[in-house]
């Protein structure tokens, strides 16, 4: 996998025994005119997820936060992104204060 984040929150690998960040390669887009963003490479083995998504999926319920890592982790392994979705929608404690977007991608 070859990626760029331009300070965007971490997607996250998520691996039969394992979950870790793709840490950002750059600073956040739009907060200095000279921006410097890398690409990072790293190899996927069959069967794991990379799920990016937006902060609203961590932090959607002000103060009462959303999801962490390792419960996105323990339930993408689980139900994939279904499982998410009814995570979000179980916990709502209040009215959503954020956009919660995820992407799933599955190495065949």
């Amino acid at each position: 996998l070859r990626y760029v984040s331009g300070g965007h929150v971490p997607a996250l690998v998520v691996e039969p025994d394992s979950v870790r960040e793709l840490l950002p390669t750059g600073s956040i887009l739009g907060m200095d005119a000279d921006v410097s963003i890398a690409e990072e490479k790293t190899t996927l083995s069959s069967g794991t997820w990379v799920i990016v998504f937006t902060d609203g999926l961590t932090e959607a319920y002000g103060g009462r936060g959303g999801l962490d890592i390792d419960e996105i982790g323990t339930i993408t392994r689980a139900e994939g992104l279904g499982g998410l979705h009814t995570a979000v929608l179980t916990r709502q404690p209040e009215v959503v204060r954020d956009d919660i977007a995820v992407i799933e991608l599955v190495v065949p």
